[in-house]
Parts: C-alpha cells; sequence; structure tokens
C-alpha cells in the first residue's frame, strides 16, 4: 500500500528528444538521492521496517522480504540535511530497545502487523514556525500542522484547522515512513470527520465513533470521557483502546503473548491457534 502511494506520487514527464526531462516533470517533496545516508537514520529505519520483516524471516524461515527500510532511510535522511527536522536521539534510542523486546521470540508472528511500541512515537523534533514552507508536519513545531501537503506539493506550517476546514486530503511522507500519529501536529482544533474538520464533542457529550471526542478524550459508553485512550477493563468502542489493546466485547483487553487462552486473533499479538480443534491459544502462525 504504501509503496503503491509514493511510486504514484511522480506523474513524471516523458523525456525530451536530447533525452532530459521536461521542466514541468512533478517530483515528490523529498526528491534526490543521498550519498552518505545519516546513521541515525540508518539505526530507526532498520528498527521500524527491517527488524520486524527479519525477525518474522527467521521465526518462519526463508528469506525476508521487501521492505520499506531502504525508501525511509533516504527519505529521513534528506529531511535531517535539510535542518528543518532533528531526531530526538533519546527517543530513538528507546524505540531501537523497546522494538527488540516486542520482537523477541516468535509469538507475536500472525496475520497482522506488529504493534509499534509507544516509545516510538515523539521521535522528531522540528524546527520550522508558522508559515514556513513545509514538507512535512514533522517539521513544523509542536502544535503547528503542514498544512497543503501532498506527495509532490509542498505545504505551509500552520495552526489546526478551524471547523469547515478541508483535512485528510494527502499523505505525509516523513511521518508514513517513521510510523508517526502525528499527535503533536493535529490537523483539526477539533476532530477530522469526512474531510471535515468539526468541533470536537466535549466530556459527557453523546458520541458514536473513537475520534469525535478530540485528541485528549475518547468515546466510552456512549459519552466523551477524559483520557486519550480507554485502558483495559475499561468499556470501548472500536478505535477507542490503547493500540496494544483491542476492544473485545465492548471491554478493553490487552492483546495476549503466546500461551494465553483467546477466542479470535484480534485477542493475540499474534494469532489464536486451535491446536487438535480444541480451546484456543495464542502462538505463531507464519503467513502463506
Amino acid at each position: 500500500m504504501l509503496l503503491l502511494l509514493f511510486a504514484g506520487a511522480c506523474r513524471c514527464s516523458k523525456p525530451s528528444a536530447t533525452g532530459a526531462a521536461s521542466e514541468d516533470a512533478v517530483q515528490p517533496v523529498y526528491a534526490g538521492s543521498v550519498d552518505s545516508p545519516d546513521p541515525g537514520a540508518v539505526e530507526l529505519c532498520q528498527a521500524l521496517h527491517g527488524f520486524p520483516e527479519e525477525r518474522r524471516a527467521a521465526c518462519c524461515g526463508g528469506a525476508p522480504g521487501r521492505t520499506l527500510r531502504d525508501e525511509c532511510v533516504r527519505v529521513v535522511s534528506l529531511a535531517l540535511a535539510a535542518g528543518d527536522v532533528v531526531l530526538d536521539r533519546a527517543r530513538v534510542g528507546a524505540c531501537v530497545g523497546a522494538q527488540q523486546v516486542a520482537l523477541d521470540g516468535c509469538g507475536w508472528v500472525g496475520p497482522s502487523s506488529p504493534t509499534l511500541p509507544e516509545a516510538c512515537q515523539g521521535l522528531t523534533v522540528g524546527k520550522l514556525e508558522r508559515g514556513a514552507r513545509c514538507r512535512s508536519s514533522l517539521e513544523c513545531t509542536d502544535g503547528l500542522r503542514c498544512r497543503g501537503l501532498g506527495p509532490t506539493q509542498p505545504g505551509a506550517c500552520d495552526v489546526p484547522g478551524p471547523p469547515s476546514t478541508a483535512c485528510d486530503l494527502g499523505a505525509d511522507p516523513l511521518a508514513v515512513y517513521l510510523l508517526q500519529d502525528n499527535r503533536a501536529h493535529p490537523e483539526c482544533s477539533g476532530t477530522c470527520v469526512r474531510r471535515t474538520c468539526v468541533a470536537a464533542a466535549a466530556l459527557g457529550q453523546p458520541c458514536t465513533f473513537a475520534g469525535q471526542c478530540g485528541q485528549d478524550a475518547h468515546c466510552a459508553a456512549g459519552r466523551c470521557v477524559a483520557g486519550r485512550f480507554a485502558q483495559d477493563g475499561e468499556p470501548c468502542i472500536v478505535g477507542a483502546c490503547d493500540p496494544r489493546s483491542v476492544c473485545h466485547q465492548g471491554v478493553c483487553v490487552r492483546r495476549q503473548r503466546e500461551g494465553a487462552s483467546c477466542g479470535s486473533d484480534e485477542e493475540c499479538l499474534g494469532a489464536c491457534l486451535h491446536p487438535d480443534g480444541g480451546a484456543g491459544v495464542c502462538g505463531m502462525r507464519c503467513p502463506g
């Protein structure tokens, strides 16, 4: 999906008779190559994209498949070289360590991608102030969004959009490769519904979907309550639980490790197995 997204971003013109591309060729916002990849980009992209596939291959046998590692290194290196964004080295180190713990053993291998540890959010520090040209919201200082950004079109750092502002119109290339949820760079002052910013429902007000209550609240039992996510054991609707958990029968349940009992794949870090047709137990299920 991601490869198709960015591969399709460059609608490059045909070469001219002299072999040069025409001047109106459309380029991705992070165009170009890097002679010396940034060491921090290499370390981080390996942890986010390379290591999970290498671990999966080691568990299931065979060679690792294609990943976004190399393209991640290129894009992140270009972003860092421009100086508009820097890596939080402490957060990067914590993320690498958390990935190693999360992907230890093979019990996490299943039909879904492994859950990204919370330590792998907030990896960058943006340097651009309001009004500055940007290629990612991560380049903007906290609280600002790169408005007007598209895969081939830079935007400008701006405050979150008020109600009626268009939203969710394009991908953020740097955030996509770094798997960031952009929580520090909200697109709307309220919440985005059907590509339009609307006011978030206030605490205690009725709600029907996870994002309706805004950045710092969630929907539980039909009402907005405080807290970004519902915690384990609390009432929930789909999408309202901590990413490490799942909303199961109306209650947040932590995804279980290998050996725990289960009724469905979504309850496990890996998959729900039924050895000999018996009760479900969490374990490894290789693709294919």
